[in-house]
């Protein structure tokens, strides 16, 4: 295992539970949203980049763009909203509302 990842230990009643194993990001990771956040208008599926990594990746501010360079939001978000980009990753494309823009 690399250093991209941490290890998280449950204890209960003095005794290990169980252990969670975390994907650490850095800055300037492409991630893929793994939630819709509406207030925002982003989907899941969605393509953003990490600009910030807070508390040893406790969470990470993340900027979602157009194709064409406009800001859209930058949010912060916890681990398990989003997911590493990989080579069966697939780019996709979709329309924002005006409103957003």
């Amino acid at each position: 295992m690399d250093n991209s990842y941490i290890t998280k230990a449950t204890i209960f009643n003095n005794r290990l539970s169980g252990i969670t194993i975390i994907k650490m990001y850095n800055e300037l990771d492409i991630i893929i949203l793994n939630t819709d956040i509406l207030e925002f208008n982003l989907k899941t599926g969605d393509i953003g980049t990490i600009v910030a990594v807070y508390e040893n990746g406790k969470a990470y501010e993340v900027e979602f763009i157009t194709y064409s360079g406009q800001t859209l939001a930058v949010i912060t978000l916890k681990p398990y909203q989003i997911s590493a980009i990989n080579a069966k990753s697939m780019m996709s494309a979709r329309n924002i509302e005006q409103a957003y823009i």
